[in-house]
């Protein structure tokens, strides 16, 4: 069975964490023993509650209570507080407010109400919560759709004023300031929206997709009339031309303004392993088409992507993932990349030459709240379309923390010969998923992308071909 955890997995909850700044010397621990899933995450500095940390949001479903519930946690120290959700409340999206309501967690539902959630941090370092609130805006589900995404942006003419975006399942944006309004951006759900600078203004991105049109990027300028009466209007629409279409997107850099045109970027993520630069061009139009960049891949698909550090959620919900050294100038997602909940695999190489001389590959797994510890290091296999490598039992699996971030991991070797016999000798990659049981029964897996170079036949110095030698005198492994 898949780990799951005394109660199963039937009640929503929100989750928020505190995760320290990069250099801000605090490790990355995960907040709770059972995985979750988790169906949607949001991450943003929040200086008016700690000016050296992060929050984390998520929203989901998880073993560990057994009704709907918000859950409040610090990564380090392990703390969570635990609040009761109105069991008729459906999340639907969740924001870590900097400018609407700064310091606070908003969760919208699906009737298109918005749930606020004031965090603060007691004397110990410990979140708390400080008060909530229900937002009713007078959206009625039956004319505008049910509620779908959530986004916040600043007015760049009046500094005292924030507008709050709500994206529905019926192609509508709705924009909440002084007032409310509601523009038509498409004829199906808006998957997602973000606030992006934009000359004279901060502008809500929808993201939308149909069969006939694909994916497509919808700009809006939450307020193009300056007399105090809200009045949205669509700026511009770019379509994505790649066969699978963006899902969800961040911004990278959070400008307040743009005084002269210039491209913005975003990361974003398409439901594949794949995370893209994705750019906004200067002065965009409708009709126009954006640019994407690979910035990394992953061995699990990746649906949500949140900016500001980097913040990952697989499609499968089975956990979340942390990079707090992500810079895109810096080549994208980088070896800081931490478990923050459920499992994740590392091989060692990445890229596996098939003539390579090497006869082992590393695998390392960690698992939120320590649980590798409890992994039956027989059970594990490395799964490649439809063969099966168990680990090498040359080597004595290890137990330890091979990243250094807090959380234990289990590292074990797999033939290198054996894990190549399962490769198509034309693949330039292959998707590698490593399966387990745990002690008590259960089990659970995780992925990663092994790259390919194919290339000629190394040149080896030894007669006995690939057992060449380190400078300690032992086959190299």
């Amino acid at each position: 069975m898949k780990r799951q955890g005394r109660f199963g997995k039937d009640w929503i909850v929100v989750l928020i964490a505190l995760v320290a700044l990069a250099g801000g010397g605090s490790r990355l621990y995960a907040l709770i023993g059972d995985t979750p899933t988790i169906r949607h995450m949001d991450i943003g500095p929040v200086g008016i509650i700690d000016p050296k940390s992060q929050l984390v949001a998520l929203i989901g479903e998880t073993p560990l209570v057994s009704n709907r519930q918000l859950l409040v946690g610090l990564v380090n120290p392990k703390t969570q507080l635990v609040v009761d959700i109105p069991a008729d409340v459906t999340p639907v999206d969740v924001l870590v407010s900097e400018v609407f309501k700064p310091g606070s967690v908003l969760v919208l539902d699906s009737s298109l109400k918005v749930h606020e959630f004031m965090i603060a941090i007691d004397a110990d370092g410990k979140p708390k919560l400080a008060g909530t609130a229900v937002h009713d805006f007078g959206l009625d589900p039956a004319m505008h759709g049910m509620g779908t995404a959530l986004a916040e942006a600043m007015s760049i003419v009046d500094p005292e004023v924030s507008y709050l975006g709500i994206g529905t399942d019926a192609g509508r944006l709705c924009v909440i300031a002084n007032g409310t309004e509601c523009v038509e951006v498409a004829t199906t759900p808006v998957l997602d929206l973000e606030a992006v600078p934009q000359v004279g203004t901060i502008a809500f991105v929808a993201v939308t997709f149909d069969k006939a049109n694909g994916a497509r990027l919808i700009g809006i300028d939450p307020d193009s009339n300056t007399d105090g009466v809200l009045d949205p209007v669509i700026l511009f629409g770019l379509a994505d031309l790649r066969p699978h279409p963006i899902l969800d997107v961040g911004l990278i850099d959070p400008k307040t303004q743009l005084t002269d045109p210039e491209a913005v970027p975003l990361v974003a993520a398409d439901g594949t392993g794949m995370i893209y630069r994705l750019t906004i061009p200067p002065d965009p139009q409708m009709e126009m088409s954006f640019m994407t960049e690979e910035i990394g891949r992953l061995g699990t698909p990746i649906i949500e992507v949140a900016a500001g550090s980097l913040a990952l959620l697989p499609a499968d919900g089975s956990g979340g993932l942390h990079d707090p050294d992500f810079k895109v100038a810096a080549g994208g997602i980088t070896d800081s990349l931490v478990t923050l909940f459920g499992e994740s695999l590392t091989l060692s190489p990445k890229t596996l030459r098939p003539t390579s001389c090497r006869r082992f590959i590393t695998a390392v797994i960690e698992v939120a709240g320590g649980a590798a510890a409890s992994i039956d290091p027989a059970s594990v296999r490395l799964e490649i379309n439809d063969g099966t490598v168990f680990a090498s039992s040359a080597f004595m699996p290890q137990l330890g923390d091979d990243d250094h971030d807090g959380v234990a991991d289990l590292k074990l070797k797999f033939d290198r010969a054996a894990v190549q016999g399962l490769i198509p000798s034309d693949a330039s990659a292959v998707e590698v998923l490593a399966s387990w049981s745990y002690t008590d029964g259960s089990s659970a897996s995780a992925g990663a992308t092994l790259r390919i170079i194919q290339g000629k036949e190394e040149k080896r110095p030894h007669p006995s071909g690939c057992a060449r030698r380190t400078r300690s005198g032992h086959p190299e492994s």
